[in-house]
């Protein structure tokens, strides 16, 4: 049984990307503004290229932590799906829909949606995974952990680190937390 569902689990791994949340005009309100921040790519429907790549990126380093990153996608044939919310966030004039042509001079566009409400933030800077995780950190104030590591035991090296900490207090805490 588990043999003949692995082409299907396969099809399903390549048509999401890791980490991404596929959100529409229903979904986006439902999920952003309230428990967790939220970071959302605006794009085509099938995103490609450094860009693409670069968002990825973060959504893999991500995981974890207090966050939810997620995509719009947006398309210009058919029923042109999500073309409303591009018009919400000023991406579109309300008089002409998105055409194909449109998509690589307009898109892509990132926001942050604050935890517990607040005013979504427009993300301006370089699209590199690094430029975007150093947004994330200083605005949403979200911890992104190496591979491996502990935030409580990051949190005491640094405040060791700082000098808020002694040696004692720390080697305590960290006999705490382990046992726990």
């Amino acid at each position: 049984m588990a043999l003949k569902l692995l082409p299907f689990l396969a099809l399903v791994a390549q048509a999401a990307d890791y980490n991404i949340v596929n959100l529409d005009n229903n979904t986006l309100k439902l999920l952003t503004g309230h428990s967790l921040p939220a970071f959302v790519r605006f794009d085509r429907d099938y995103p490609y290229g450094e860009k693409a790549d670069a968002f990825k990126a973060v959504a893999q380093t991500a995981v974890g932590a207090q966050v939810l990153i997620g995509t719009v996608g947006i398309s210009t044939y058919g029923e042109k799906m999500n073309q409303d919310l591009a018009e919400r966030f000023g991406y579109k004039s309300p008089d002409k829909d998105l055409e194909y042509s449109d998509m690589d001079n307009i898109f892509p566009k990132y926001r942050f949606f604050p935890a517990n409400g607040g005013a979504d933030i427009e993300y301006t800077g370089p699209v590199t995974a690094d430029s975007m995780t150093l947004f994330l950190k200083k605005e949403a104030k979200i911890y992104f952990g190496l591979k491996g590591t502990i935030r409580e035991f990051d949190k005491l090296a640094a405040d060791f680190v700082n000098g808020k900490s002694g040696k004692d207090q720390v080697l305590k805490m960290l006999c705490r937390k382990s046992i726990n």
